[in-house]
C-alpha cells in the first residue's frame, strides 16, 4: 500500500513537471518567435523605405521594379518565420505523406519481404543454406552501392535504399547464427558490429535521419521478424546491445528524437515481453548487465540530445520520454528481475539517485542543459525517497520523507520551482498520515522517552519549517501556497498536541494537570520561536493556547466534586500555565487582536479555580455548608474588591487594561456571586454548632454584603431600585423560611414551608411591613411608582388573607394575621398617603 501511494505520488509529480517543462519551452519559443517577427518587421521598414529613396533618385521601367519586387519576397520566403515542432507522430505522418511515397513504402515492404523469404526458404527451399545467405548478403550489398550512387537525388530515394541493405544484413547474420548456425557467435558479433558502425557512418556522413531509421529500424525488426520463440536471451540482449550502440554514437554527432524514440521503445518493449514470458530467477546474473548497459545507454543519449541543441527547439530542449520514461522503466523491471528483495530495490534506487545527483551537478554549469539538470535533480530526489521506503519500516519512511519534504520545500523556494514544491508538499502530508497510522496501535512505551514520540516531534519540526520557509517567501509563491502555510502550522501544533495526549494518556496519572504541563511547555518554546522571528501566522495561532488550556480546566474545577486542584502536581500544572499565559500576554501585547479576552477571561478563570480550591480547603475543617458556601461568597465579594482596585497592583504593561479589568472583569464576577446568591437560598444557613439568629449567621451575613455589593455596580436607576426590591423581599422571605424552620421545627422544603400556618402569618406581617416601608419612603420622596409598587405587594397580602388564611377560620395564625395587617393598613393610610402627581413639565 506504501508503494503504490508512492508511485502514484511520483508518477503524478512527472506528469506534472513534464507539463510544466513544456509550457517553459513554448513561453522561450514564443520570445523567440516575436523577436524574429519584429527583425523581419524592421527589415520590411528599411527595404520599403530604401525602395522609396530608390524610386525618387532613380527612376526605373515597372519590369524592373517588378522584379526586384519578386527577387525580395522569394528571399525572405526562404528565410524560416517559425520552427516546426518536433513531433514524432507528425514525422511518420510526414514520411508516409511527402516526397517520394512509392519509395518509402516499397522499402518498407521489401525489408518485411526479406524477412519472410528468408524463413520460407529455410523450410522448402533445397538450396543449401550457405548459398541462399550468400544471395541475401549480395543483394543487400546491390541496394547498398545503388543507394549510396543515389545518395543525392530527391525523395531520399538513395538513402532508403541503403536503409533497406543495411536492414538485410541484419537479417541475414541473425538468421545465419541463429535459425542455421552456419555463423558461430562471436563471428555474429564482429559482422553485427561492423553493419552497426556502417550504417552509422553513412547516416552521419549523410545526415539522413531516414538512413539512419531503416538500417536501425531493420536491426531490430530482424529477431522479432524470424524468430520461432528459442534462443538465448544473452543473443538477443547482445544483439540489441550492438544496435543500441550505434543510436549513441548517432546521438554524439546528431540530434536525431525520432531515431532515439525508435530504439527505446524497440528495447524496453520486447525486453519486457522477455521478462514476462520467459524470465526466472536464475537468469538474474545474465540479465541484470544488460539491463544496466540500456540504462546507460539512453542516459547518454538524454543528455548527448539536449547537448546537441544548437537552435531554439521549444519541443527539443529535453527529450522528456527519455529523461522521465526511462528511469522508471528501468525501476519497475528491476522490480520483477529482484523478485520483490527490497535490499536489493532500495540499493538501486539508492544507486540511481546518486547517479542523477552526480550528472545533475556536472552540467548544471552549462546553460544549456539547466532544464536538463533540473529534471536530473528531480529524478534524484524521487529515486531517494524511494530508496527510503525500500530500507525502512513505515515509522521511519515517514519521518525520512517529511525531513526531505521540508528541504525540498526550501530548495524549491530558494529556485522558485513551483513543481517541486507542489511534490514536497504532497509528500508531507502522506508521510504525516503514513506515520500517523503506524503508531496508532503502538501502546505500553516508556512516556516521552520513545522512537515514536522522537519521531512525531521530527515530523513537528519538519511540518514547522516548511511553514515558515512557505511564509518566508509569501511574495513569491502562489496564491493557493499562502494557505498551504497556515495548513502545516496547524498540522505541526495538532500533530504536537496529538503526540503528547498519546504519550500522557500511556501514564496513567492525572491527565489534565500532566497536559496542561505538557501544553504550557510547548507554548513556550513556540512563543519564543515565534517572538524571535516575528512570524505573524504563529504568534495568531497561540492565542487560541488559553481555550486550549480550558478544556482540560474542566477536569479540574468541578463544582459537584470536592477536588484539589491544586493538590499534587496541580499548583504546578496551574501555576506553568497561567505564567505563560501572562508571559504571551507580555511578549505579544501589540501582536494579538484578543488581548483583552484573553486578559478578562484568565482572571475569570483564576477565579473558578481560587472558588473551587477554598471549597476544598473548607471542607477539611468542616463539612458543613453553610460555612463551605459562606467561605466561596466571601471569596467571591473578595475578588470584586480585588478588581475594582487592580489599579494599585497592576504591571505596567497591563495598566491600559484597568478599566477592562473593572467593568467586564468585575461583571463576570458578579455573575458568579449571583449565581452564588441563588443558590445559597436552598439552604438552611445552618451555623451548627452556632445557634442560628436571623441575618446574624455567617451565610445571611454574607448573601447580605453580596446583595449590596453587587447593587453598588449598576447605575441607578428605575430597574435597578425594582430589582434591589425584589432582592429584599426574597431574602427577607427566605430569613423569614430559615426561622420557621428553626424555630417552629419546619422541614426547610417548599412543599413543609409553604403550608405552614405560623409561616403564612409571618410572610403576610413581613410583607406588610416591607410595603409600609416602600410607602412611607415614596411619600417622603414623592414618588408615585415607588408608593403603587408597595399598594400592589399590599394587595397580594389582601389577597392571600382572603385566599389562605381565611380557609383556616379556626386558627390563631389567621386572627393575628388579619389584626396585624388591618392596622398596618391604617398606618400606612395615616403616615403614607398617595403622593400627589408631579407638574407635566417636571
Amino acid at each position: 500500500m506504501l508503494e503504490f501511494i508512492l508511485y502514484i505520488v511520483i508518477f503524478g509529480f512527472i506528469y506534472s513537471l513534464s507539463n510544466k517543462i513544456e509550457v517553459l519551452q513554448r513561453e522561450l519559443y514564443s520570445l523567440k518567435r516575436n523577436s524574429s517577427k519584429k527583425v523581419l518587421s524592421i527589415v520590411g521598414k528599411v527595404t520599403t523605405k530604401n525602395r522609396a529613396n530608390i524610386a525618387k533618385t532613380e527612376p526605373t521601367p515597372t519590369v524592373k521594379v517588378q522584379k526586384a519586387s519578386n527577387s525580395f519576397i522569394k528571399v525572405n520566403k526562404k528565410q524560416p518565420l517559425h520552427v516546426k515542432e518536433n513531433n514524432q507522430f507528425n514525422y511518420i505522418k510526414n514520411y508516409f505523406t511527402s516526397g517520394n511515397i512509392v519509395v518509402k513504402v516499397g522499402g518498407v515492404i521489401l525489408f518485411f519481404g526479406l524477412a519472410f523469404l528468408a524463413k520460407y526458404a529455410s523450410l522448402h527451399s533445397t538450396i543449401s543454406i550457405e548459398f541462399r545467405m550468400l544471395a541475401l548478403v549480395a543483394f543487400s550489398l546491390v541496394l547498398i552501392t545503388i543507394g549510396w550512387r543515389l545518395r543525392k537525388r530527391d525523395g531520399y530515394y538513395g538513402q532508403i535504399l541503403q536503409g533497406v541493405g543495411i536492414g538485410s544484413f541484419y537479417l541475414v547474420t541473425f538468421v545465419s547464427t541463429k535459425l542455421y548456425t552456419i555463423l558461430p557467435p562471436s563471428t555474429a558479433l564482429i559482422i553485427m558490429i561492423i553493419i552497426v558502425i556502417l550504417g552509422s557512418i553513412l547516416a552521419i556522413i549523410q545526415n539522413a535521419m531516414p538512413l539512419a531509421i531503416f538500417a536501425l529500424g531493420g536491426g531490430f525488426l530482424a529477431p522479432i521478424l524470424t524468430s520461432d520463440g528459442s534462443g538465448s536471451h544473452i543473443v538477443l540482449f547482445t544483439y540489441y546491445a550492438l544496435l543500441n550502440s550505434a543510436i549513441v554514437g548517432m546521438a554524439w554527432y546528431r540530434s536525431w528524437r525520432v531515431l532515439n524514440l525508435m530504439g527505446f521503445v524497440f528495447t524496453f518493449v520486447i525486453a519486457t515481453a522477455w521478462g514476462i514470458l520467459k524470465y526466472e530467477s536464475a537468469l538474474f546474473m545474465s540479465t541484470e548487465p544488460f539491463l544496466v548497459l540500456f540504462f546507460i545507454f539512453y542516459l547518454s543519449v538524454s543528455i548527448l540530445f539536449a547537448n546537441k541543441q544548437k537552435e531554439f527547439n521549444p519541443k527539443a530542449i529535453i527529450d522528456s520520454t527519455l529523461v522521465f520514461g526511462l528511469p522508471f522503466i528501468i525501476f519497475g523491471l528491476q522490480i520483477s528481475l529482484v523478485d520483490g528483495v527490497d535490499s536489493s530495490l532500495a540499493i538501486t534506487a539508492i544507486v540511481m539517485s546518486l547517479i542523477y545527483l552526480i550528472l545533475c551537478k556536472i552540467i548544471a554549469k552549462d546553460e544549456k542543459l539547466q532544464l536538463l539538470s533540473f529534471s536530473f535533480l528531480s529524478l534524484g530526489v524521487i529515486f531517494f525517497t524511494i530508496a527510503i521506503a525500500y530500507t525502512f519500516d513505515a515509522q521511519i519512511t515517514a519521518t525520512l520523507w517529511a525531513i526531505e519534504a521540508s528541504a525540498i520545500i526550501y530548495v524549491g523556494l530558494k529556485q522558485e520551482r513551483f513543481i517541486s514544491r507542489v511534490f514536497a508538499q504532497t509528500l508531507q502530508l502522506i508521510a504525516t498520515l503514513i506515520y500517523i497510522a503506524s503508531s496508532l496501535t503502538v501502546n505500553d512505551l516508556t512516556p516521552f522517552i520513545n522512537s515514536y514520540y522522537l519521531g512525531y516531534i521530527i515530523i513537528f519540526i519538519a511540518s514547522l519549517f516548511s511553514s515558515y520557509m512557505l511564509y518566508m517567501y509569501k511574495d513569491k509563491i502562489s496564491d493557493f501556497e499562502h494557505y498551504s502555510s497556515t495548513i502545516f502550522l496547524t498540522l505541526a501544533i495538532s500533530i504536537l498536541l496529538f503526540a503528547g495526549f498519546k504519550e500522557v494518556s500511556n501514564m496513567n496519572i492525572e491527565m489534565g494537570n500532566m497536559m496542561l504541563i505538557y501544553i504550557a511547555i510547548s507554548s513556550l518554546i513556540l512563543s519564543i520561536v515565534a517572538s524571535k522571528l516575528r512570524w505573524a501566522n504563529l504568534i495568531t495561532i497561540l492565542q487560541g493556547y488559553f481555550a486550549l488550556g480550558l478544556l482540560f480546566f474542566i477536569s479540574l474545577i468541578p463544582f459537584y466534586e470536592s477536588s484539589h486542584p491544586f493538590g499534587s502536581i496541580g499548583a504546578i500544572s496551574i501555576g506553568l500555565f497561567f505564567f505563560v499565559h501572562y508571559f504571551q500576554l507580555y511578549i505579544f501585547d501589540k501582536d494579538w487582536t484578543l488581548q483583552t479576552t484573553l486578559h478578562v477571561g484568565s482572571i475569570w478563570l483564576l477565579t473558578l479555580l481560587g472558588a473551587k480550591e477554598l471549597i476544598y480547603t473548607v471542607s477539611l475543617f468542616s463539612t458543613n455548608d453553610t460555612y463551605i458556601l459562606s467561605a466561596l461568597g466571601i471569596f467571591f465579594i473578595l475578588m470584586i474588591i480585588i478588581l475594582l482596585k487592580s489599579n494599585n497592583f497592576l504591571p505596567k504593561v497591563f495598566k491600559k487594561y484597568e478599566e477592562r479589568y473593572t467593568t467586564i472583569g468585575v461583571l463576570g464576577v458578579v455573575a458568579m456571586l449571583s449565581i452564588w446568591e441563588v443558590y445559597s437560598i436552598s439552604l438552611s444557613a445552618n451555623p451548627s454548632p452556632l445557634p442560628y439568629i436571623p441575618l446574624l449567621n455567617p451565610l445571611e451575613l454574607t448573601q447580605l454584603f453580596g446583595f449590596i455589593l453587587i447593587f453598588k455596580q449598576f447605575k441607578k436607576d428605575d430597574i435597578v431600585y425594582a430589582i434591589l426590591g425584589a432582592t429584599v423581599l426574597v431574602f427577607s422571605t427566605v430569613i423569614l423560611a430559615r426561622s420557621v424552620h428553626y424555630y417552629a421545627e419546619v422541614d426547610y422544603k417548599l412543599l413543609s414551608i409553604s403550608t405552614s400556618l405560623i409561616f403564612q402569618m409571618g410572610l403576610s406581617i413581613l410583607w406588610s411591613i416591607l410595603a409600609m416601608f416602600a410607602m412611607l419612603k415614596a411619600n417622603s420622596l414623592q414618588n408615585r411608582t415607588l408608593w403603587i409598587a408597595g399598594t400592589s405587594l399590599i394587595g397580594v397580602v389582601v389577597l392571600k388573607l382572603f385566599l389562605v388564611e381565611l380557609a383556616n377560620s379556626q386558627t390563631v395564625e389567621r386572627i393575628i394575621s388579619f389584626i396585624a395587617v388591618g392596622i398596618l393598613l391604617l398606618l400606612i393610610g395615616y403616615f403614607a398617603p398617595l403622593p400627589p402627581l408631579k407638574k407635566e413639565n417636571e
